[in-house]
């Protein structure tokens, strides 16, 4: 029950934040790293693994930012918005969650969007460095292209998948 009033805070609070009424100045957290695909059968028996980018876009509210607009969150959530001291909003509909980027190296070529339209995390430490656990639903499309059509049944493929994730992210600053 108390996910779910905070899924709706968050929702609510983002919403009222992004109030055309007045104009706020909220700090973006951006983050780029490495992503590894793997596939298992016939397309994952040509090449150990599939890479690319794993993305990551979140306007960070911290406390001072919610106490200072505390009058643009809905007044049943106004108690629970005053006690939290950050909520990350990612537009993920928006904003894919990684890129698939894996040329043919051999004779398996893949290029693919992954987004991530629902998720839930837990803040698991927080200091310098920040580690979280959370949990994803998935949509994700790939474009396959292979020169072992013999084997696989095609030469070219767009697959579209449903799927869920769990996520361990560590948060390193590089930038003050």
């Amino acid at each position: 029950m108390q996910t779910i009033r905070t899924a709706a805070l968050l929702l609510s609070a983002a919403l009222a934040l992004a109030a055309p009424a007045r104009a706020l100045e909220v700090p973006v957290d951006i983050g780029v790293g490495p992503a590894a695909h793997w596939f298992t059968g016939p397309i994952g028996d040509d090449q150990l693994g599939h890479f690319g980018l794993k993305l990551s876009l979140a306007a960070v509210l911290d406390r001072a930012l919610i106490q200072r607009n505390l009058d643009r969150v809905p007044p049943r959530y106004r108690k629970l918005a005053g006690s939290m001291d950050e909520v990350r909003y990612r537009p993920s509909l928006l904003i894919p969650d990684s890129l698939t980027i894996s040329p043919k190296l051999w004779h398996t070529g893949m290029y693919g969007i992954t987004w991530r339209p629902v998720a839930l995390a837990m803040p698991l430490s927080r200091g310098a460095s920040n580690l979280t656990l959370g949990a994803g639903v998935l949509l994700n499309y790939t474009f396959i292209h292979t020169d072992r059509t013999a084997e696989l049944g095609f030469e070219t493929m767009h697959f579209l998948r449903p799927g869920v994730d769990l996520t361990l992210r560590w948060e390193i600053p590089v930038l003050p």
